[in-house]
């Protein structure tokens, strides 16, 4: 993919018609899973085991994650506006009534995913939700997925090839490697070829 597309933005133009809401969904549970195995080893709080965890992982690709979550449950947690209620109505024996008020849930479904008293938004809690996928949180990873790949779409190319740069770190390193030791190798006998001239030139002068 990195060598097809040099930047997310062309990944996005030459394969738009390829990248559905199915597709893009898959992608965006697949850098969730690359999220989790990168910090499942740590304290998932602000200590230094979770710092060293993220080091690898990358602050870009961990900034840029986590602001999309938070991004998208803004998003899921907009008010639906409903259509206006009459203030009268007829009852059965075709009196007139006054309409009561609409029900209202006072304890917000995402309560549990706020922090401190400011009530913000804990991304990490969503990023587990999204990992495990358990059938009792269906509704929850399932809006994740849906908005990300609807709303989202080019913040989560964008994450992906991130993620596709990143991806074998050894293997990338052991290549560089080889690659410079290659280019060494191949640049010896020019260095020797060019020594030898200058050792003549400055004899004969």
């Amino acid at each position: 993919m990195i060598k097809r597309y040099s930047s997310p933005e062309e990944w996005l133009r030459g394969e738009e018609r390829m990248l559905g809401p199915s597709r893009l969904t898959h992608i965006f549970f697949g850098i969730i899973d690359t999220y989790w195995e990168w910090t499942s080893q740590s304290d998932r709080s602000d200590d230094p085991a979770m710092r060293d965890a993220l080091e690898g992982y990358g602050e870009e690709r961990d900034s840029l994650l986590h602001g999309l979550i938070n991004d998208i449950v803004i998003e899921l947690e907009r008010p639906v506006e409903e259509p206006e209620r009459p203030a009268v109505l007829m009852d059965a024996s075709g009196e007139r009534v006054i309409a009561p008020p609409p029900q209202t849930d006072d304890e917000s479904h995402f309560q549990r995913f706020r922090m401190g008293m400011s009530g913000e938004i804990n991304t990490d809690e969503y990023i587990s939700v999204a990992f495990h996928r358990r059938m009792a949180e269906r509704y929850m990873w399932q809006s994740l997925g849906t908005y990300a790949a609807t709303s989202f779409k080019e913040q989560v190319v964008f994450l992906k090839y991130l993620d596709i740069q990143a991806d074998r770190p050894w293997l990338r390193a052991a290549t560089t490697i080889a690659y410079s030791i290659g280019a060494l190798l191949l640049a010896l006998p020019t260095l020797h070829t060019f020594g030898a001239i200058v050792s003549s030139a400055w004899r004969a002068a």
